[in-house]
């Protein structure tokens, strides 16, 4: 028929029943003549899918669409209008018609029910049409760079047909081994064995990934459609064997050599030939494939096409005469000519030689089969004609044996080195530690510079001009912040007057007020979460939806989770390792002990009241029926049966000790059951380092093993199991010590589903006496500090009372939190010793300026005075501390946000509580003192006692310490040695810095004898654990092709993009469905996609019930497959961890399908362990933000409560200095930045700024004539209390010393790094800067007198004069001397510290 070819091209095109059913068209049919006329390769080409948008526009020229049908007759030089909009055809030539000058009808007017065809003598194009060459549309589009993965990483990838699939080739042990049945894919394949070779010659500078998805029987056609998605933007080099089946050059062979049939040998060679000679189209689909593997891959992949052998190793074989040898060589030699020829195209087109041909003829020549069965070739590297089977499968024949697969593989790696000389590629998902360190260093710079301004303005005279407008400026700031300070001072002084004018019924509301919402809070909503993933997976993340998606999915899959040691884990599970430390567990006294383990297990109280003690606890596997009547392991389970799934080591022998002890005789006996695959009596390939650690094996026997494996499944929900899981942990716990305390080389550790939360409370029980020890220790610190000689004047008692007062604010910011609901974690019980240390700084301000205070006054005055002296200092601190919680608050962590919380409210409580509890406490402290009671036991009173004055002098003599630190600080040497030193330290803790990385360990919130820690430790060091990740598919027709060929693509990303993946899922439904497919041929013509899915899940073959959701009508509503995170070390490199979370988000969030759709993804990886590695991200983030909005918070804490400006360029490069060298002794200490640690450094910058703002405040106060007189004079006014106060934050954080986790550790070590940074920056390094660049303005504030000529002294008359108050600021302290008639009132803070 000679229009064939374009009726099979309205078929391609869907055009075909459109065209019979309706009418009337006039259709001009082009000849098969016509069709071979085109260039080489188009028509090929217009039949692929990728092109059919050109093949409808080539096929809609052909077609009038009219009223009527159009007669050759009515064709007189007039214009039709075909079906491609737009376009005509024009009669330009008659008898014959010649249409646009160049087609001619050749047979007119062949009439259908709907029309008329007229035949035509070519195909009707465009002018100058031509296909241009570009990938797939449903592939994701080029990216023109370099594969942006890993570090010095090679992508190799498979296409093609049986000889690169794998076909023949065979294991070390001369077993059969095909990752896929179907298509004979084979890890020892040749391209394999290349990737195994590169990586050896590399020896390991080179990270080599290799990815088969090569099947057997594949034309280009396959290709394209089912193994094009294998390639990617991270491919490097792709191996492509293909054309044998298009050519049916390999299908030549078995009619010919084995004689069978001589005229189908000849028809099949004919065949053959005129595929290759008549019709060179191939050429160009082949061409147009290798183009577009280069546009899916990126601008450096390349492709290596090998050719085939020749079939048979005797060119001159004949049969009946027939030169069957040189016809079957001739047409190896015209397909490889074909070959080339298309690589010499491609390259080309394409303007770069990405293409290199490989001919393996001469590689092979000697190696081939032999042609004549009565004469082997022993030195063949290829497969003969078998058909017995006996030497390899039918579909085996021809194809290369394992000697071939190794002689071909090893050839293409030493001849050259194709991919691994592709530039070195840096990976982006390292932890970024530049980018803050370079922040912190531009705001420090920043500062400095403008503060070597301040000294440079700072240098000049009265009259000056740069002197007169920062005078004047300086004078209108410091005016604003006091007027600001005013309003806090005045609400302070009101409730301060209340609490002393009533300080019983003030203390006794406070202590019913915290008691009673301290209970409340218990009884009521006190909540207390140990779940990892709810403290730690950040809110609002995609792994948050996703898991959650997940989750509500469990109960539709078949099988729950991902299975552990061959058992599916779900519910509470027990899992065991037993090892030798370190030895062979391949005895027969380690399998022993491994059922020693399991005994144990099963004899725990209880067991049998859910598990049937039948050995497998499960029911005989299919053909083992006999064993398992001898062994009494029951052939079925009833629905109703106990059943208790074991799995691990001790399933080589049915989990049954008898049929143990009855096989097993030796050593030997041991290594060759283990040294199975598959489970006595399964199916299911094991892998191995599920149930075995680090096995070797030898000639394919099982030789040694660090561990073995188990894992045992108790009922869900079942009432009582619970207390089975507690009683099978305190067995267990029991014989680890029997094993220990007997001297035994064995040792047993083992993990419960709720291991963590029981060890998470029992952490918790461990340190809650800490906090009475804390409390005791604190109070005798205050005791002696507020104790004094004279045991009237000795305020110990007060100092209790002040440790009381924390206490009190404590219980009543928890109680407020457990009432609303707030839970309780780890990380907030650290809050109490805190919270011990740093609110005691309040009771020693407030009590050091109420005994400075006049004795003259009333108590009442006194304590208005106090409060007008401290307030504004004490709300500073209490305003800066929750502040830097209130940074945390922010966090999307909710631990960290928990935590942040109570801190936040607690401080809050303890400000208030200062000053009206405390206060309380210390009018009636006062009292005792009037009335001559002892300190302590106050019901005595003193014999005699007459001095009440004044208890404290106005000044300190030259002799004190703090003077003589104030002169040795004027020294020059000792300005230069300070320098020095700490220049070093900050270097030093930089460096540090630079090296700090993010870290996790899921094991620092338990006790440190855990037995949860003995289990990760052991589990890491004598096991090679394996982490899987599950991909899933939702929301998707995935019976639709496209879509299919998008999720292969995005799994192949996966694989090829992502470092911890190195090799794609063992089993994917979809891949083993197309394969399945191929298989089945025109079997399954005519079904629908549900029926022949449903085929294929009911195919013995396949198990992939438990990873495919039907819904009713059996389409997809979602799936996953498994991909396995083998280069992912979990336990010691946070760093990859962080980078393959990174990583795989990336190429998720990049896919198609996905865009736009953040954490709604249709295509994700997860794992339940990614809620904890979800936190490794956000914590790097959130570290960065925080410390940005925090140093530049603080800074403008200082503008608001330091009179002068220039004190934020002081307090702008110290907290810059203290944060980087607190993370820096972090470091130097061995701590990550993790959990607890970034909340203790958002904690340093609130305690950080308390230290410089007390010691600036003073500077800026005091009245000496020169810097180094106004540091002389804030050391000997501040020195002492800010120390004291920084001891007392040390000493409260002391009991954390001896705790039993890593997580109050971590507090204790960063608060020991704050106090003593603090005190050494505020008191050594900040005097020093101060008395070098500290500026020389004298700040006081002055109060017109009165109309009766007298100053008011009372706090609340002063705070009624604030519009007549006037503030001087003068160069020198002789200016605030001589202003006439003035009061002149200090600011408080400088009479606070004088002698505190």
């Amino acid at each position: 028929d000679q229009l064939s070819t374009f009726f099979e091209i309205l078929q391609f095109g869907n055009l075909e029943m459109p065209l019979a059913n309706y009418g009337p068209v006039t259709l001009f049919a082009p000849t098969n003549a016509a069709w071979d006329a085109l260039d080489s390769g188009l028509l090929s080409r217009l039949k692929l899918p990728v092109y059919r948008a050109e093949l409808l526009q080539v096929l809609s020229r052909h077609v009038v669409w009219d009223e009527n049908h159009i007669s050759q007759d009515w064709m007189v030089e007039d214009t039709f209008h075909v079906l491609f909009e737009g376009e005509t055809l024009t009669v330009t030539e008659v008898n014959p018609t010649v249409l646009n000058g160049t087609t001619t009808i050749t047979i007119p007017d062949m009439l259908a029910n709907n029309g008329v065809m007229h035949v035509v003598n070519s195909v009707i194009l465009p002018v100058g049409f031509e296909l241009e060459p570009r990938v797939k549309s449903r592939l994701t589009s080029n990216f023109d760079q370099q594969h942006p993965g890993a570090d010095q990483r090679l992508n190799i990838v498979a296409l093609g047909d049986s000889y690169i699939a794998g076909n023949g080739a065979r294991r070390p042990n001369g077993e059969r081994e095909y990752t896929n049945n179907l298509c004979y894919r084979s890890e020892s394949s040749w391209p394999g064995l290349y990737a195994t070779c590169v990586a050896e010659e590399k020896g390991g500078d080179i990270n080599v990934h290799f990815s088969n998805h090569a099947c057997s029987g594949s034309s280009l056609s396959d290709v394209y459609e089912k193994q094009l998605s294998g390639i990617t933007r991270y491919t490097d080099l792709v191996f492509l064997t293909i054309g044998g089946n298009d050519f049916r050059l390999i299908d030549v062979g078995f009619p010919c050599y084995t004689q069978q049939s001589l005229v189908e040998c000849k028809e099949r060679i004919e065949t053959s030939k005129e595929l290759m000679k008549g019709d060179l189209h191939m050429k160009g689909v082949l061409v147009q494939l290798m183009l577009d593997i280069r546009a899916a891959g990126h601008s450096g992949t390349k492709i290596i096409l090998t050719g085939y052998p020749h079939f048979g190793n005797d060119a001159a074989f004949e049969a009946s005469n027939y030169p069957v040898g040189k016809e079957i060589y001739a047409l190896g030699d015209l397909s490889e000519s074909i070959q080339e020829d298309a690589v010499a195209e491609a390259n080309t087109l394409a303007g770069d030689d990405f293409v290199i041909f490989e001919s393996v003829k001469a590689l092979f020549r000697g190696k081939e089969f032999s042609v004549n069965p009565d004469m082997i070739n022993h030195d063949s590297w290829m497969l003969g004609f078998d058909p017995s089977g006996t030497f390899g499968f039918p579909a085996e024949m021809n194809h290369y044996n394992s000697q071939g697969h190794a002689a071909l593989g090893n050839y293409l790696c030493t001849r050259t080195d194709y991919g691994a000389s592709q530039p070195v590629r840096k990976s982006t998902d390292e932890f970024s530690r530049s980018s803050l360190l370079i922040a912190l260093f531009t705001m420090l710079a920043v500062s400095l510079v403008v503060l070597a301004a301040l000294t440079y303005i700072g240098g000049s005279r009265p009259g000056q001009e740069r002197y007169e407008y920062c005078h004047q400026f300086s004078k209108r700031w410091s005016a604003t912040i006091h007027r600001i300070h005013l309003p806090l001072k005045n609400a302070m002084l009101v409730v301060a007057r209340l609490a002393s004018t009533h300080p019983k019924a003030c203390i006794a509301i406070g202590i019913v007020l915290s008691l009673g919402l301290f209970v409340c809070g218990l009884a009521t909503n006190f909540n207390i979460i140990s779940e990892q993933k709810a403290l730690w997976m950040p809110k609002g993340s995609r792994s948050e939806s996703e898991g959650a998606w997940v989750e509500s999915m469990l109960t539709r899959w078949s099988n729950d989770t991902s299975s552990v040691f061959g058992v599916d884990k779900g519910g509470i599970f027990l899992m065991m390792i037993v090892h030798k430390k370190g030895k062979n567990m391949v005895t027969t006294s380690g399998a022993t002990k491994m059922f020693d383990a399991l005994d144990v297990v099963r004899k725990t109280p209880g067991y049998s009241n859910f598990c049937a003690i039948h050995g497998a606890e499960s029911a005989c596997p299919p053909g083992y029926e006999y064993i398992c009547k001898l062994y009494s392991i029951p052939t079925e389970v009833a629905e109703d049966e106990k059943d208790c799934p074991i799995g691990g080591a001790t399933g080589f022998w049915f989990h049954n000790r008898s049929l143990y002890e009855e096989q097993v005789l030796s050593d030997v006996d041991v290594a060759e059951a283990m040294s199975m695959d598959v489970f006595f009596g399964g199916e299911q390939q094991l892998n191995l380092r599920d149930v075995l650690g680090n096995p070797v094996h030898e000639g394919g026997l099982l030789v040694s093993s660090t561990a073995f494996l188990s894992v045992v499944l108790f009922p869900k929900d079942a009432e009582g199991v619970e207390k089975l899981r507690l009683n099978v942990v305190q067995a267990l716990l029991r014989v680890q010590q029997e094993w220990k305390q007997n001297d035994e080389e064995y040792e047993i550790q083992f993990l419960t589903s709720e291991s963590f939360p029981d060890e998470f409370l029992r952490s918790i029980e461990n340190d809650l006496v800490l906090f009475p020890v804390a409390f005791l220790f604190m109070s005798a610190f205050t005791c002696v500090a507020f104790a004094r000689r004279d045991s009237v004047k000795s305020r110990s008692a007060l100092g209790l009372g002040s440790v009381f007062t924390v206490l009190l604010s404590i219980l009543t910011g928890y109680g407020v939190l457990f009432t609303i609901g707030v839970p309780l974690t780890s990380l907030t019980q650290i809050l109490p010793f805190v919270i011990l240390g740093i609110g005691l700084d309040d009771s020693f301000l407030l009590k050091n300026a109420y005994e400075h205070s006049d004795p003259n006054k009333s108590t009442v005055e006194r304590i208005e005075d106090t409060v007008d002296r401290v307030g504004v200092s004490i709300a500073m601190t209490s305003f800066t501390s929750s502040l830097a919680f209130a940074l945390g608050c922010l966090s999307s962590i909710p631990s960290v946000r928990w935590m942040c919380i109570y801190g936040v409210t607690t401080i809050i409580v303890d400000f208030f509580y200062q000053i009206t509890i405390f206060l309380a406490l210390l009018i009636l402290d006062d009292d005792r003192i009037n009335a001559s009671r002892r300190d302590i036991i106050c019901c005595f009173t003193a014999s005699s006692h007459t001095s009440m004055g004044h208890e404290g002098t106005a000044g300190t003599s030259p002799g004190t310490i703090t003077n003589r630190y104030s002169k040795l600080l004027s020294q020059p040497m000792t300005k230069v040695l300070v320098l020095m030193v700490f220049s070093i330290l900050f270097s030093i803790c930089a460096v540090a810095t630079s090296r700090l990385e993010i870290g996790y360990d899921i094991t620092s919130m338990l006790p440190a004898d855990s037995y949860v820690i003995g289990y990760e430790d052991d589990l890491d060091k004598y096991t090679q654990r394996r982490v899987t990740a599950d991909i899933y598919f939702r929301h998707v027709d995935q019976g639709d092709s496209t879509v299919q060929e998008q999720m292969k693509k995005y799994v192949n990303e996966l694989v090829d993009g992502v470092d911890a993946i190195v090799a794609p899922p063992a089993n994917f439904w979809v891949t083993d469905y197309q394969d399945y497919l191929h298989e089945q041929g025109s079997a399954l013509d005519g079904m629908t996609f549900t029926a022949t899915l449903q085929r294929f899940l009911d195919d013995q073959r396949f198990d992939y019930k438990g990873s495919v959701i039907l819904d009713d009508s059996g389409e997809i509503i979602s799936s996953r497959t498994q991909i396995s995170l083998d280069n992912l070390d979990i336990n010691h490199d946070a760093a990859q961890v962080l980078a393959f979370m990174k990583r795989q988000q990336e190429v998720t969030s990049e896919q198609p399908i996905n865009v736009g759709r953040d954490a709604a993804s249709f295509f994700f990886t997860f794992n339940s362990i990614y809620y904890l590695w979800e936190f490794l991200i956000e914590i790097e983030v959130e570290l960065k933000l925080t410390t940005i909005i925090g140093i530049i918070s603080m800074s403008v804490m200082a503008l608001i409560f330091l009179p002068h400006w220039s004190g934020v360029l002081f307090v702008l490069p110290m907290i810059i200095s203290l944060y980087i060298d607190m993370m820096g002794v972090l470091q130097l200490a061995g701590i990550d930045i993790n959990g607890v640690s970034f909340v203790a450094i958002v904690m340093s910058l609130g305690l950080y700024v308390d230290y410089v703002l007390h010691v600036l405040l003073c500077y800026y106060e005091s009245d000496g004539a020169t810097r180094d007189e106004k540091v002389a004079t804030m050391i000997s006014t501040v020195g002492t209390s800010v120390l004291l106060g920084g001891l007392s934050t040390l000493f409260g954080t002391l009991p954390l010393a001896f705790t039993s986790s890593d997580v109050f550790y971590t507090v204790f070590v960063a608060f020991v790094a704050i106090v003593v940074l603090g005190l050494g920056h505020g008191l050594i390094l900040l005097p020093i800067l101060l008395s070098l660049v500290g500026p020389s303005d004298v700040i006081t504030i002055v109060t017109e007198t009165s109309t009766n000529g007298q100053a008011s002294d009372s706090p609340a008359e002063r705070s009624a004069q604030v519009d007549e108050e006037v503030l001087v600021v003068a160069t020198d302290p002789v200016a605030a001397e001589t202003v006439p008639e003035m009061n002149v009132i200090r600011s408080q803070t400088a009479t606070v510290f004088h002698e505190s």
